[in-house]
């Protein structure tokens, strides 16, 4: 394993005129050639681990797919991301063609990959298991900025319409014989219990009646009835899909509940984890913006959001983030700092080490984007980076338990690790720029105080007390 000799408060990209980000700045193109300049082949095969997934491919969703695998072009595409841990999806959203999209599939298949869909709908709850709802609220949304809308009594969900919907959408690829093995959802929009939502449901008595007792009492009663609503109602609209493909595994973006428990339907925890930059102005309102803090901030943020899902997550479940390291969703340049190179590969270390499943890459760079293509297939190689490290010893990512979610000390110092019955693999970082130590308790009666190198240190720590230090 390769340890990354640099201190995690290195900044390695440049913010401003010269970022890396910026578009203007690109020097690689939206395309495949690029990609593979940039992300390097895996030099450890992955065997049957699931592998990575990419919010944006370098590659088209319409028609020229089917042009593609008629010349061989798209298979080669296939086997070239592969080569870096990559699987395209088939993406059944923005401009596809359902030409497309079955072209996508059966290469897919073809190539021996698994044939994972993504399904993008963002409604997709909303616009068919309330499309008829017979009791409409008129009421605010702060989501549009205070404006009326209609909100549905969100406790006369038809979630058989959701799988009338999903059947009709599948059904070609089932008769095409496609074994589809991932089914991957977008949905952001109702049921959740925000933005006026709450408000709209208890201000009719026709709603009110339409809900158990005392849960509109308290906007506390109908959060907690609310939140896992997503979940229960995904859980009944794609029962049906499991009959259509066995073995098929589904999640959705920011599902944090149907994870927790083997009853729900979805199968993954799928927390969002991104460097956002709209999250800066309230967490720098009265500190001044360094990359360095800020590298701080998001490392402790995201390794936060997947932690919390992680240790929630219920035996047989799939731990899958969507993981980010630059959303420039704030457009104030002020305010336009990427997460550095160093402490975002250092992040990525401690994710796969807390009983991460796999990874879907909210990368973005395509044209128009707001994050350069360089950008973006340089995020995409830090992942590669730190996966190849990990897999020279599969056996802790393939059986390993996880060892601790818990975040930095207030000293800045982290440590991950994954337990096998006779040894740990373990990690320890620290976000400062002093050197440390740090206690570990890898087996039962077996602490081990372990030295933490400003630049990190990877440990193998044996049942007998014994400490292998992995060298990189």
């Amino acid at each position: 394993m390769k340890a990354l000799r640099a201190a995690l408060s290195l900044a390695l990209i440049a913010v401003g005129a010269a970022s890396a980000p910026a578009a203007a700045q690109d020097a690689a193109k939206w395309d495949v050639d690029s990609f593979c300049r940039i992300v390097q082949p895996l030099r450890h095969t992955p065997k049957e681990r699931m592998p990575f997934m990419l919010w944006n491919v370098p590659l088209p969703r319409d028609g020229r797919l089917v042009e593609m695998r008629g010349d061989g072009s798209l298979r080669k595409a296939i086997d070239q991301l592969a080569a870096g841990g990559i699987v395209p999806t088939v993406e059944m959203g923005w401009e596809w063609t359902s030409e497309g999209a079955m072209a996508m599939a059966q290469t897919l298949q073809e190539a021996g990959r698994p044939v994972n869909i993504l399904l993008p709908r963002v409604d997709l709850i909303e616009g068919t298991a309330y499309a008829d709802c017979p009791i409409q609220v008129e009421g605010p949304d702060a989501s549009r900025g205070g404006a009326n809308r209609k909100w549905p009594c969100l406790a006369l969900a038809e979630p058989e319409k959701t799988a009338e919907w999903l059947e009709r959408e599948l059904k070609p690829y089932r008769d095409a014989g496609i074994k589809v093995a991932g089914l991957w959802f977008d949905d952001e929009c109702l049921p959740h219990p925000w933005n006026g939502c709450w408000e709209a449901q208890r201000s009719t008595e026709e709603c009110r009646r339409a809900y158990p007792p005392g849960v509109l009492d308290t906007f506390d009663a109908f959060r907690k009835w609310a939140d896992p609503l997503k979940a229960e109602l995904f859980t009944k609209g794609t029962a049906s899909i499991r009959g259509m493909f066995p073995g098929i595994r589904m999640g959705c973006y920011g599902d944090t509940f149907s994870g927790t428990d083997a009853h729900f339907g979805l199968d993954a925890q799928m927390p969002s984890a991104y460097a956002n930059t709209v999250d800066l102005p309230r967490a720098f309102a009265d500190k001044p913006l360094t990359q360095e803090a800020v590298d701080r901030f998001y490392f402790t943020n995201l390794l936060g959001i997947v932690s919390a899902a992680n240790r929630s997550r219920a035996p047989g479940k799939l731990s899958i983030p969507y993981l980010s390291r630059y959303v420039p969703d704030n457009g104030d340049p002020r305010h336009a700092f990427p997460m550095g190179q160093a402490p975002y590969r250092e992040l990525v270390r401690h994710i796969l080490l807390r009983g991460t499943t796999s990874l879907y890459l909210f990368n973005l760079g395509y044209p128009g984007s707001s994050v350069s293509s360089e950008f973006s297939f340089e995020s995409i190689e830090d992942v590669r980076v730190v996966y190849d490290e990990l897999l020279e010893r599969s056996e802790f990512l393939d059986k390993g338990e996880p060892m601790s979610f818990d975040g930095p000390t207030e000293a800045g110092v982290v440590w991950s690790g994954l337990r096998l019955k006779d040894r740990c693999l373990v990690r320890v970082a620290t976000l400062g720029n002093a050197a440390g130590t740090v206690t570990i308790e890898a087996f039962r009666d077996t602490k081990r105080d372990l030295a933490v190198p400003v630049e990190g240190a990877t440990y193998i720590v044996y049942a007998d007390g014994r400490v292998q230090t992995v060298e990189g």
